[in-house]
């Protein structure tokens, strides 16, 4: 409590503009678990710039931080950028400005509690989700996954991959010739390539190559174009490559891997 409340004062003196230095944030338990495993997650302060306080609900114990981290930004945006409404739609590149895929949510006006001075705050939710839908899975999906990027070792990377895969699964485009717009994260396909090229590199190739197969299944139209810039890149080689990664995607069947990705579905 008293780091934070140097940080705080420190960023008022060095960075009076930056959000960071007037708001405070709270993690609140709220299941009914023993011990309780989902926080509540919110600020206040936004009113002294005429905005409303925003919040997250039922947040992994373990996100924690990370829930933090992706309210720091949208609220900083708020701030600097323009307001986010009820209702509205919002995202952008919230780790780096090349990460893979864009953060997206949609604000939606959370309901009243019985505790004072939490009226009027905006919800935090997956895009086009309602009120109820409750913690933003694929938004926090996508922040784990840019954020495993950033990463040299994949090492560190492995943890934030697979907790982003656990928390929001995904499934197997409902077409072949699907095509998300720019930056999308369909099924959570880049965290599951991620994964899958990251156990690679830890020598868990049988492992690894079955979380990119789930990729393939879930973003087939992105795994065309890198297939066809892969034989394009082993063509101008001299020899062909022995690694069983680029094997993979040499010998790679893309339809045969989305039908048994989509069997279990159509059973």
């Amino acid at each position: 409590m008293l780091l934070e409340t140097l940080v705080r004062w420190l960023c008022r003196i060095l960075l009076p503009n930056h959000t960071r230095g007037w708001l405070d944030y709270h993690a609140v338990w709220e299941d009914e678990a023993d011990p309780p495993r989902l926080l509540w997650v919110h600020c206040h302060g936004m009113e002294r710039w005429g905005l409303p306080n925003v919040e997250m609900v039922d947040v992994p114990e373990d996100l924690r931080g990370y829930a933090h981290g992706i309210m720091l930004e949208i609220v900083g945006y708020m701030k600097r950028e323009k307001p986010i409404g009820s209702d509205e739609h919002g995202g952008g590149l919230l780790v780096a400005g090349d990460q893979r895929g864009y953060h997206q949510f949609t604000a939606r006006a959370a309901p009243p509690r019985a505790v004072p001075d939490h009226d009027g705050m905006l919800r935090i939710v997956d895009y086009e989700e309602p009120v109820k839908a409750g913690f933003p899975h694929r938004l926090m999906a996508m922040h784990l996954c840019a954020v495993a990027d950033t990463m040299k070792r994949p090492s560190k990377q492995e943890p934030l991959y697979r907790r982003s895969v656990e928390i929001s699964p995904g499934e197997p485009a409902q077409s072949l010739e699907d095509k998300p717009k720019e930056g999308g994260n369909p099924g959570n396909a880049l965290s599951w390539e991620g994964l899958g090229n990251c156990l690679c590199e830890l020598g868990r190739v049988e492992e690894g190559l079955r979380c990119v197969e789930e990729a393939v299944a879930r973003f087939p139209s992105w795994a065309r174009e890198f297939q066809k810039g892969i034989r394009k890149e082993v063509a101008a080689m001299p020899g062909a490559p022995e690694d069983p990664w680029f094997q993979f995607w040499l010998d790679l069947d893309i339809p045969a891997v989305y039908a048994a990705a989509r069997a279990p579905n159509l059973a």
